[in-house]
């Protein structure tokens, strides 16, 4: 056999190698497998975002979304729904099949290595879901769970209760272990790149949980932490409070820094690939921190003159390019460079709390309270059909569909659109949200207990129908029934004094050691000032003008006789 014909041989063989086993998995660009993407929660993508607001496809459902998306290695977006079922949608928009619960599920879903999808409903489970949509196993909890599930590289699955317990479930369904903190959990857990496991809990603590479920330290804040935290690379964990702080703790649990923002910090941190950490606030901005806690700039979303409570519960996500996209409460997703200038916005039909996912292909997926699933990339393809639907053969196990679908009252309208980084004049108040009552349970620490209907904070309200906007369609079919409100409200927390107009910005993080005094607030030199419409002069007529003299007379002669009066006595009194 000469050299050409042996060349051609081999070429073949590598052909049809090539053709049976696909392109090398290295070479295979990374899925969206969790919230945040990655175990320790960094938010961070290995490709680059859209960068053109184009919207490719929109799903429409008959409920709200409060869940962020994750996107499995084949391409199919799961998502929670506040009907109680979770949604698997194919890479064009098309719906594949849902999965019901009995209540709502605002838990954003986890996909495992084999497929499997994790989620938690209200309630009270935790959810095991294969690929085709069957149920595989479910695990009960003793209150309703919001925690997105974490997933460990081991297949171990981390979840947060309302029962104030950190769970750590075998890949089969067992518990392997359960953490008592001292309030809800509803942030998700995060996972440090050496397998301790970090949480933030309604007690004000954020805990650190060795692999065997004991406690490695906790690290204690001024008020409770909703946040999900994210965990760098050398193992500082980045999360926020309702004490309007950003926090930075060190791998052994001491201060790093913290930085003042002003209102409290609901969102979960990204990290950038420079380690800029980027995250949001209820004063309605998005703070884009230096390593050493410094505040580089901030973008505002929201609008001056809105009152219906525009906070950005939203967590960032950023690309490789360092590009961060984010949604808000002002009916906006927004992509915003890394110097702090918008680079894009898309308007929708209602808030958006959820955080975005991007897929391999650069696509970005997000969910919002109008009822969508919006996937925003490079061009845009036809809307599908709602009818084009694929159901899986076999029927899962639970079908219980919810009796309970939010009806929110009130929709924020966005009238402006955001600067570069103005800040509003005062920072909102805290929602009302079910407060930590401490319930003694026997055997067990005393932690708060939920109502199994509350609503856990933040969770905000809408219209049932939400409105038109653009070119959008929006739902027409309102949910029956609305979920019982929570009843208890927590103590509103302060968001610190109102800084003056024309303030600088500056560096706020209080170093190791440092008074507990928080640092002066950063306001940016631009911030609009404050309008006052002028009080007009009070016009009175002529009659309250003579009866107004009448009566300075009246007073007058009485001050004149009672002073004749005291003369005349004086008088007599000396007489005598």
């Amino acid at each position: 056999m000469n050299q050409g014909r042996l060349l051609a041989l081999l070429s073949a063989v590598l052909m049809v190698a090539l053709a049976v086993t696909g392109p090398a998995s290295a070479d295979e660009p990374a899925a969206w497998p969790m919230f945040h993407r990655d175990p320790g929660r960094t938010g961070r993508a290995s490709v680059l975002g859209p960068p053109q607001p184009a919207i490719r496809w929109r799903h429409q459902s008959q409920s709200f979304f409060s869940s962020s998306p994750a996107i499995a290695a084949d391409g199919t977006i799961y998502v929670g729904a506040w009907d109680g079922r979770l949604y698997a949608l194919d890479p064009d928009g098309a719906l594949r099949w849902t999965y019901a619960t009995k209540k709502f599920i605002t838990s954003s879903p986890a996909v495992g290595s084999d497929g499997t999808v994790y989620v938690g409903s209200w309630d009270w489970h935790v959810y095991a879901i294969n690929p085709d949509g069957s149920l595989r196993w479910r695990y009960r909890t003793d209150e309703l769970i919001t925690s997105s599930p974490a997933i460990a590289p081991d297949g171990t699955v981390y979840v947060g209760s309302w029962d104030g317990g950190l769970y750590a479930l075998m890949p089969g369904g067992a518990l392997r272990w359960r953490f008592e903190t001292g309030g809800y959990v509803s942030a998700p857990p995060a996972v440090a790149p050496d397998g301790w496991v970090v949480v933030g809990s309604w007690d004000g603590n954020v805990y650190a949980i060795n692999p065997d479920g004991t406690e490695k330290w906790r690290f204690s804040t001024a008020s409770q932490v909703s946040a999900p935290a994210a965990v760098g690379p050398d193992g500082t964990v980045y999360v926020g409070s309702w004490d309007n702080h950003v926090y930075a703790i060190n791998a052994d649990g001491t201060q790093r820094w913290r930085t003042r923002t002003m209102g409290p910090v609901g969102s979960g941190p990204a990290i950038g690939p420079d380690g800029v950490i980027y995250v949001g606030a209820w004063d309605q901005q998005l703070y884009a921190l230096d390593t050493d806690g410094t505040i580089r700039w901030t973008f505002f979303t929201g609008d001056y003159t809105s009152t219906s409570g525009d906070y950005l519960a939203s967590s960032p996500v950023v690309d490789a390019s360092g590009v961060v996209y984010v949604g808000s409460n002002s009916f906006h997703v927004y992509a915003v460079n890394p110097d702090g200038a918008l680079r894009w916005q898309i308007k929708t039909g209602n808030w958006v709390q959820a955080s975005p996912a991007i897929g391999s292909d650069g696509t970005l997926y997000i969910s919002g309270y109008d009822g969508h699933v919006y996937a925003i990339g490079h061009e845009p393809t036809p809307t599908p059909s709602p009818t084009h639907t694929r159901r899986p053969t076999a029927s899962p196990t639970a079908t219980a569909t919810p009796t309970h679908t939010p009806s929110p009252t009130a929709s924020p309208t966005a009238t402006a659109t955001p600067a570069h980084t103005p800040s509003p004049t005062a920072s909102p108040t805290a929602t009302a949200t079910p407060s930590l009552v401490p319930a003694a349970t026997p055997g067990r620490t005393v932690i708060a207990e939920p109502e199994a209907t509350g609503t856990p904070s933040p969770t905000p309200t809408a219209s049932a129908t939400p409105m038109a906007v653009g070119p959008f369609t929006t739902f027409t079919s309102a949910p029956t029934e609305t979920p019982v409100a929570a009843t208890s409200t927590p103590q509103a927390v302060s968001a610190g004094p109102s800084p003056s107009p024309g303030a600088t910005m500056h560096a706020s993080p209080t170093a190791i050691g440092a008074p507990a005094t928080p640092p002066p607030l950063v306001v940016p030199a631009n911030r609009p000032p404050a309008t006052q419409a002028p009080v007009a002069p009070i016009q009175r007529s002529r009659s309250d003008r003579g009866l107004g003299s009448i009566v300075v007379l009246g007073w007058g002669l009485l001050g004149l006789a009672l002073l004749l009066a005291g003369v005349a006595m004086i008088i007599y009194i000396k007489g005598k």
